[in-house]
């Protein structure tokens, strides 16, 4: 189907098309057409581009015997208030659609209405209060901003998974080439560890060699690891025979570059007056990437 942007206009559509869904159940979509075509709520192309536009986004759903119902999460009760419902629609829309500014939605109003590039989605949210001052708030608007930041944040942790799994299978791969000896993959029994993978310092000497990998989806220049107090201990405890695998994964080809603890162990903070750090950020662009190793 032709993409359509949200917009107030068409939320207003689609209210008043599952309101007719909602009091018509189990009807199939020629008696709802019947129904439509009585009213002169929807007229017109309007009525069979909102049906596909609500198939799409999963707000309306056709069962096996052709028959229309609603998507579970527009309950009875949020039906008859055009806000609510709408709000509800909003939120469908996200959690099915996942548009780009998603992953905004846990950093707060004010970033997201930066983030959102399109006039029509910021007045939808502009419309249906989401976009209000903290003092002029209600318990729906709140709740409804705490299942999307919840959303957001489930997201944003799932791709950081993807992402450091992606660098830690590289990096056995690497390991495997470079020594012939298949590494353990310790991060796959237990983070409690301080590193990630156990491999050996080359083909020949079996000294253990102990690595933590930090990857990005963003390019070095750009990028950012961080280090936690169990790794700092783990690092300095191994000393030399601890380092760094890190990947810049922004590109088709992959790069990744070898440092060593210590260049990683200078950077830290000092605990001073009573409080105690428990972990830092160093960005990947300290570290020369001139000779990094690439990888398809």
């Amino acid at each position: 189907m032709e993409e359509v942007t949200l917009s107030v206009g068409y939320l207003n559509y689609a209210s008043q098309f599952i309101r007719i869904i909602h009091d018509n159940p189990g009807s199939n979509l020629e008696m709802i057409e019947k129904i439509v075509s009585n009213t002169d709520i929807i007229i017109g192309k309007a009525s069979s581009k909102i049906f596909l536009m609500s198939l799409d986004i999963g707000w309306v759903i056709i069962a096996e015997d052709n028959s229309i119902s609603l998507n579970q999460n527009i309950r009875d009760d949020v039906v008859n208030d055009s806000i609510k419902l709408q709000r509800e629609l909003l939120w469908i829309y996200i959690e099915n659609k996942r548009p780009s500014w998603t992953k905004y939605l846990h950093k707060g109003v004010k970033t997201l209405s930066l983030r959102i590039t399109k006039s029509d989605i910021k007045q939808v949210f502009q419309d249906l209060g989401l976009f209000v001052e903290p003092d002029n708030t209600t318990p729906e608007i709140i709740q409804w901003w705490a299942r999307a930041t919840i959303f957001s944040r489930s997201i944003s942790n799932q791709k950081l998974l993807e992402t450091g799994n992606e660098g830690e299978f590289l990096s056995l791969n690497f390991e495997k080439e470079r020594t012939g000896i298949n590494p353990i993959h310790t991060a796959y029994y237990s983070h409690s560890y301080g590193y990630d993978i156990k491999s050996q310092k080359d083909a020949i000497d079996s000294t253990p060699l102990y690595i933590e990998v930090k990857s990005s989806a963003q390019k070095y220049e750009n990028a950012k690891f961080y280090l936690t107090r169990s790794e700092y201990e783990t690092c300095k405890e191994k000393d030399s025979r601890y380092i760094f695998h890190l990947w810049d994964l922004s590109f088709e080809i992959k790069r990744m570059i070898i440092i060593s603890g210590e260049q990683v162990l200078k950077r830290a903070p000092i605990d001073q007056e009573g409080g105690i750090w428990t972990n830092f950020s160093v960005d990947f662009s300290q570290f020369n990437w001139n000779d990094a190793y690439e990888s398809k």
